[in-house]
This record gives structure tokens, C-alpha cells and sequence, in this order.
């Protein structure tokens, strides 16, 4: 080795014999080694002073060898240090799992002297990492290294056409495992800024109606200021209204996280629909009527009776008739409609707002969104479409949606008929009838 000072070597292996035997080759090539004998020992080590290169096993007491390498790269202090894994398993998995974590190499523990000292010299002089890698360089370095490792081993062996077939076979799936990778790194990358929009909308929400019934509460309490009767009916009506605000925001987080949870209930009962609608109509019409928008309602002649939970299923025409009444300009029109067939039942809401983008109809039944750049703007924490997936889904149905900017929307959910649990197909296109 050259240099003033020799390498500092962090050996982590709980086997006595092991270490024992990698830190007599290690010392007697010249580098420093210190040894830890489990995963807690070693991040307390890791932690108090600097190392120049880590040598983990995976199997471990306490914390195992992918965490303690998980951990070393998410501090900011410590992501530059190599780090190679030592394993006895030669499967696949395991050594794609060590380099996701973030290790740059991987030893097995049948090593020669000098296998070791090699590997960890490579290592040592070609690790550039000025911080933490990105997913798309973590799966690009894990793929480039273990094409390289197999290709090591091609030349270090005569392999038989058969194993060479099977080396194919092995670099194929690597490559597709990759862009798997590639892909569900995408797609946590996406959920991970929905739920960080998702909270500081949340905040918001919160503290909007908390602040207008703390505020109006000190106006009546204040000893200084007299109101009369009126004034202080005025006042608890803004405190009703902002507590009735605040319950459906808590109530529908507590929804989410029951479905997230798989733990929503759901009676299953008859469920005569055109009560559930007549319901629902006679509630939103009080939200509606300030606005000046008609609310029509659309129902055959003979009831149509499905098997679910009522009140689950009027929390969904609720919550698309108060998106339609939300979204509709002043002295608009919205269209509650119940139609049946053989085997499953159509509620459908339509409005003659400000519609919906071809983009945004895509999305806007996921947790966490909220369209936002329609021609009335709104505030809502974008759970009422999701909330309403879920429960129709539950239901055995489905939900979908027909819009077009500047023309309105119609939402559309289809329930199976008592007696006929089958799944109904998606509607390509909802057209409510002309009433």
C-alpha cells in the first residue's frame, strides 16, 4: 500500500473465525482494521469516527448488513464511504438486494487471500460518490456491476453450453428486474410528492375552520364587546358551519385510512336506491340553493334494489353531487339520475360546470389529488373521488367519469342488482339521458 497512513477498515462479521482470519489478511496487506462483531456495534462505530471502507456481512445480530449499509448512505456524513458486503449466499436476489441498499461490491465468504485484497483495492480506487446516489444511478451502478461480476466469472471458468445458457438466462432477468426497479422508483417518487402535496393541503384545511370557530368564540367571550341577539346567532351559525367543515375533513381522513387499512366496514343489506337518492337531493339542495343551481332528479318508475351499505352508497352521491354543485357557476343545472338493467343499476350525476381535461380524468380518483386548474377554483383535500372508488369498488361496481372543458361533467357509478353479484363492465362513455 502507499500513502502516510494506511487505510482504516471496518470489519463487520460475527464469527469469530472470520474475522479473525480477514483481519490477518487485511493488517498484513497493510490496512488499519477495526472489527465489530454485530450491526448495533457497528453503526456506533460507524457513527464516532471515520472509516476509509466498511466490510459488512448480511447476516448479522441485531441489525442485519442491508440496514446498516441503508443507513451509512442515508447520512450525509457517511454516504461517500465504500462499502462491500460479504455473504455466503450466492442467489440472485441477495446480491441485487446489497447493491440496492447501496453497497458498491459483494464478496463471497469462500474468498482467497487474494480475491479479497483485490476486491477491496477496486473498490477503494474507482468509488467516486460525492453524496447520496440517485435510484436511477443506484440501478444503473447495480446493473453495470454485476454484468461485470458475471463476466468475471465467465472468464474465470470454462462453462459448459448449458451454463452459459443459463448465464443468458440470469443476465436477462437482471436487466428486466432493473427496469422494474427503474419503474417502482418512478412511481414512489410520484406517491411521495402526492402525500407531500396531500399534507400541506391537509394543513391548511385544518387550520381554516379551527381558526374561524376559535375566532368567533373569542368575539362572544370577549367581556369588552356587547353584540345583540342577531349578531350572536351569526356568529354560531360561522361556528356550526366551520365545526360541520372540520368534521368531514377528520371523518374522511379516518375513512382513507380505514380503506388503506382494508378495514372499511360495509353492511350488506337491501338498498332500495331511489331513497338513497331522494335523500341526497333533499340534503345538497341547502348547499345548491345560495348559488341559485337547480338540482333535477331522474328515476323510474319502480324502485331498484341492490345489496351494499346505504349509507356508504349516499356518501358517494353526496360526494359527487357536492363536487357537481362545487364546480357549477350561479344558476346552473345538475341532473341526479337512477337507471337500471338486468343486472346492475347506473346513478349518475351530471352538471353543467366547468368541466374536466382528458389529463386530469385520469387522476383525479387517486389519494391525494385534486384538480385545480378547472375555471372555478375550489378548496377540498381531493379525498371525496378516491374515498368514492373505493366503496363502489367494495360494492362489487364501478366508477367513472365523461367530461370536456368548458361543458360540464357526468360521473357514473354502476352497482350489481341484488341477486346478480356480478362485476359490471366499465361504461366507455356516460350519457345521461335529456330530461
Amino acid at each position: 500500500m502507499t500513502g502516510s497512513s494506511p487505510l482504516h477498515v471496518l470489519l463487520v462479521e460475527d464469527s469469530r473465525t472470520q474475522a479473525a482470519r480477514a483481519q490477518l489478511v487485511l493488517e498484513a496487506s497493510g490496512y488499519h482494521v477495526t472489527v465489530a462483531r454485530d450491526g448495533n456495534e457497528a453503526w456506533e462505530l460507524i457513527v464516532g469516527e471515520a472509516f476509509d471502507i466498511i466490510v459488512c456481512d448480511i447476516n448479522l445480530p441485531g441489525i442485519d448488513g442491508y440496514e446498516v449499509c441503508r443507513r451509512v448512505r442515508a447520512d450525509s456524513t457517511r454516504c461517500a464511504t465504500p462499502f462491500v458486503i460479504q455473504t455466503s449466499h450466492e442467489e440472485f436476489s441477495a446480491l441485487v438486494r446489497g447493491i440496492e441498499v447501496g453497497a458498491d461490491d459483494f464478496i463471497l465468504k469462500t474468498w482467497t487471500p487474494t480475491e479479497l485484497i483485490d476486491r477491496i483495492g477496486v473498490v477503494v480506487n474507482s468509488r467516486v460518490r460525492p453524496g447520496p446516489a440517485s435510484p436511477a444511478g443506484t440501478t444503473e451502478r447495480m446493473t453495470a456491476l454485476l454484468l461485470s461480476r458475471t463476466k468475471e466469472l465467465e472468464g474465470a471458468y470454462q462453462l459448459s453450453d448449458r451454463q452459459r445458457v443459463e448465464l443468458g438466462i440470469l443476465n436477462h432477468t437482471l436487466e428486466v428486474s432493473v427496469q422494474e426497479l427503474k419503474s417502482a422508483n418512478l412511481q414512489l417518487a410520484i406517491a411521495t410528492k402526492h402525500k407531500s402535496d396531500f399534507l400541506a393541503k391537509m394543513s391548511h384545511e385544518l387550520r381554516s375552520p379551527l381558526t374561524a370557530i376559535l375566532g368567533f368564540t373569542e368575539l362572544m367571550l370577549d367581556p369588552n364587546r356587547k353584540f345583540d341577539v342577531a349578531k350572536q346567532q351569526g356568529f354560531l351559525v360561522h361556528i356550526r358551519t366551520a365545526g360541520a367543515h372540520l368534521l368531514t375533513l377528520v371523518n374522511d381522513l379516518l375513512d382513507l385510512a380505514r380503506v388503506e387499512a382494508g378495514k372499511m366496514e360495509m353492511k350488506r343489506e337491501k338498498v332500495c336506491l331511489k331513497a338513497v337518492l331522494e335523500e341526497s337531493a333533499a340534503i345538497i339542495s341547502g348547499i345548491a340553493q345560495p348559488k341559485g343551481i337547480s338540482v333535477d332528479l331522474v328515476l323510474p318508475v319502480d324502485d331498484v334494489e341492490v345489496t351494499g351499505d346505504a349509507r356508504r352508497l349516499k356518501q358517494v352521491v353526496f360526494n359527487l353531487l357536492s363536487n357537481a354543485i362545487k364546480f357549477t357557476p350561479a344558476h346552473g343545472n345538475v341532473i341526479l339520475g337512477l337507471a337500471a338493467t338486468t343486472d346492475s343499476a347506473r346513478i349518475w350525476v351530471e352538471d353543467n360546470g366547468a368541466g374536466i381535461s382528458v389529463a386530469d380524468q385520469s387522476r383525479i380518483f387517486h389519494d391525494f389529488e385534486q384538480v385545480e386548474n378547472t375555471a372555478t377554483q375550489s378548496v377540498g383535500t381531493g379525498l371525496g373521488l378516491a374515498l368514492s372508488l373505493a366503496i363502489v369498488e367494495a360494492h362489487g361496481g364501478t366508477i367513472a367519469v365523461s367530461s370536456e372543458l368548458g361543458h360540464g361533467s357526468t360521473f357514473t357509478f354502476t352497482i350489481p342488482i341484488a341477486g346478480h353479484p356480478g362485476f359490471v363492465p366499465r361504461p366507455k362513455e356516460v350519457v345521461a339521458p335529456s330530461v
